[in-house]
């Protein structure tokens, strides 16, 4: 199974809606870009970036299919707007594992700093808070 990739589709629905309406629409195609649009494009951009991410780490992981694991892709979280990127059952079911796919800064080390999770000089320690409070979920 593929990721869905709703970041993708959050990142689609983002430059639709920038472009909506007729004067948007003609600015576009005379290739005029309205701040509006430059903003829900840098906005979009990012969800793309975190869309790309997600799909590197699907094809990490597609492998443990053909071992038994049963993995499931952008499983929306029930009654939130938050989703898990990856679920990953092992083979005997005892073992749950949540993935979030996190596309840091490739040049910048990710490390712990006192006992906080920091991606080169960024505290991400909130993100990893979120994750594992979907986890207990």
């Amino acid at each position: 199974m593929s990721a869905r990739n709703s970041a993708a589709a959050q990142a689609a629905v983002l430059r639709a809606r920038a472009r909506r309406g007729v004067w948007q629409r003609l600015l576009a195609v005379l290739g005029v870009r309205t701040g509006r649009v430059r903003r829900a494009d840098a906005v979009a951009a990012r969800w793309e970036h975190g869309a790309a991410g997600e799909a590197a780490t699907a094809r990490l992981v597609a492998a443990l299919g053909a071992q038994g694991w049963v993995i499931r892709h952008d499983l929306r979280m029930p009654g939130s707007r938050a989703n898990l990127d990856h679920l990953l059952v092992s083979p005997c079911g005892t073992a749950v594992v949540v993935l979030d796919s996190k596309h840091w800064h490739r040049g910048r080390t990710t490390t712990m700093v006192g006992g906080r999770v920091h991606c080169g000089t960024d505290d991400r320690q909130a993100q990893v808070d979120a994750v594992a409070s979907y986890a207990r979920r």
